[in-house]
């Protein structure tokens, strides 16, 4: 199992994705600039989160992304770079 003592048993690596779930810094792919190379597959350590890959521009919002931008500097293409998180309010009484 890739990853199994970090992303699955380690209090720190829990930590690590509680953390990142909430953070207002993002990977977001650009689909538009992407060529498919798969290279931010392959160097990702958590390799799942980039499930958009080839298919639409949205930011990775998993918090088993740690934002170590690994997937940033293999990407030749520029589809990929960090953005601010857009927070969205849930407001049910139309005001």
């Amino acid at each position: 199992l890739k990853n199994g003592w970090c992303g699955h048993v380690c209090p720190l690596g829990g930590f690590y994705s509680l953390v990142g779930k909430f953070s207002l810094i993002r990977v977001h792919h650009t689909q538009e600039n992407c060529t498919e190379c798969m290279k931010c597959k392959v160097v990702c350590p958590e390799a799942q989160v980039l499930y958009m890959i080839g298919k639409e521009s949205i930011p990775v919002l998993s918090g088993e992304c740690t934002n170590c931008a690994r997937c940033i500097e293999a990407c030749d293409d520029n589809a990929l770079n960090f953005s601010i998180r857009k927070l969205v309010k849930n407001n049910k009484s139309g005001e």
